[in-house]
């Protein structure tokens, strides 16, 4: 039914469109560093775009993923200067849920603008996911509540700290497997070995030598196509 509903959102809605889109935006935004925050959210959120009924948008905070201080500290102060463009973006976002609905054919554009809402409004340190995930962190979360509940707490371990297994994704928790988590397919190598970081830099490398936004698109999604399908590799990526 979700697969339906993905087809649906591209033929006749044109989602790939919307998908695109972000993804341009987004690579914008990294362009100009400063709004390096928001790019990433943005591009996350073109993943999310795809396949938005199979998919969701989570902060990396549900994620238990450690980041840099330095960079928690840069994308709050850039959230702050987002904030009235994502309140505004939200809000007309609000307008175009109610006026779809009324029409009734328009209502899976709907539950995907439902869906997003969230992301329009604050897109800093926003990742895509499958649901299945997300589905797991609000299973967690209603246990650990459970737990608090009823007076329990976590194991204790040795000097306070608890066993790493180096086969769990740092970003779901889920199993890794050839480099790659099976359920939100991150690269659990370095941030320069990922696809989408490489794919980036390719479509800026390749607009500032043709000046050609086809060539540049074209170039960053073979890159990251080639490096998906581990066609080009990585020595401990």
């Amino acid at each position: 039914m979700r697969t339906l509903a993905n087809i649906l959102w591209h033929f006749p809605f044109f989602g790939f469109l919307s998908a695109l889109g972000a993804f341009l935006l987004g690579v914008l935004f990294l362009i100009t560093v400063i709004g390096a925050p928001i790019g990433l959210g943005l591009i996350q959120f073109s993943r999310f775009l795809l396949t938005p009924f199979s998919s969701s948008m989570i902060d990396k905070k549900d994620l238990g993923v450690k980041q840099n201080k330095l960079w928690l500290a840069f994308g709050f102060i850039i959230r702050i200067f987002y904030f009235p463009f994502g309140l505004i973006l939200a809000f007309v976002t609000i307008i175009q849920i109610a006026l779809l609905f009324i029409t009734i054919i328009g209502i899976p554009i709907a539950l995907v603008l439902a869906k997003s809402l969230g992301t329009y409004f604050n897109p800093v340190n926003k990742v895509c996911v499958s649901k299945a995930v997300k589905d797991e962190i609000q299973r967690r979360k209603a246990e650990e509540q459970v737990n608090q509940m009823q007076g329990f707490s976590e194991p204790q371990f040795q000097n306070d700290e608890k066993p790493k297994n180096p086969s769990i994704c740092s970003l779901c928790g889920n199993q890794i497997v050839g480099g790659k988590c099976i359920s939100c397919g991150e690269s659990q190598g370095k941030f320069w070995t990922n696809p989408w970081f490489l794919g980036i830099i390719t479509g800026i490398v390749l607009f500032l030598l043709f000046r050609s936004w086809i060539v540049a698109l074209i170039g960053a999604i073979a890159v990251y196509f080639l490096i998906t399908k581990e066609v080009i590799k990585f020595p401990n990526r």
